[in-house]
């Protein structure tokens, strides 16, 4: 009788469990997305002569509220208080987590933006906003949000939204602020 007790008391504890957790999903695995990749974009920077960014609580708070809605469009300056902003989507039927190293995909592709830049012709060029906003030379402030983006088209993944303040990408402030990598 003992072997039946116990059996019943580990199916039900394993039972409660499974009734309690949360899908894999549900939250990001990082709960502090700005300071997960801030090293890396600094990084990035230093290589273009832009000082280093520093961590904004209320651009993470903003940038994680948009994360949330899952949407690829950039937000209204009402919205955003007229801040920079890059946006990133990964979306499959198999999506993985939304983690440090999804974050790193993000500026990853970001900066790789860069391919497509003409340095010598420092201007908008339309395949690059989010690198040249990432290496923007005058931009002092950052804030990251990573949110699970689920479908009615069953496609799941990550939203990552960074918000830059000041903002970037100014006609005719391209070359003081969009530095060419250095060498070495």
């Amino acid at each position: 009788m003992k072997i039946s007790r116990l059996s019943f008391a580990a199916l039900a504890f394993c039972a409660l469990l499974a009734a309690t957790a949360q899908p894999a999903h549900a939250e990001p695995a990082v709960p502090d997305a700005t300071a997960a990749v801030l090293d890396h974009i600094n990084d990035y920077r230093a290589r273009h002569s832009a000082p280093p960014l520093a961590a904004d609580a209320g651009l993470a708070q903003g940038a994680q509220e948009w994360a949330e809605r899952g949407v690829l469009q950039h937000s209204p300056r009402e919205v955003n208080g007229g801040v920079g902003e890059n946006l990133y989507i990964a979306l499959s039927s198999d999506p993985g987590r939304c983690d440090e190293r999804r974050l790193r995909s993000a500026v990853d592709m970001w900066y790789h933006e860069m391919l497509d830049y003409d340095f010598r012709t420092p201007s908008p060029q339309h395949t690059t906003h989010n690198f040249t906003q990432l290496v923007w030379k005058s931009s002092e402030r950052i804030g990251i949000g990573i949110a699970h983006v689920s479908r009615e088209d069953s496609m799941q993944g990550c939203m990552v939204v960074a918000r830059f303040d000041p903002p970037g990408n100014y006609v005719g402030r391209y070359e003081e602020n969009v530095l060419p990598p250095q060498r070495g």
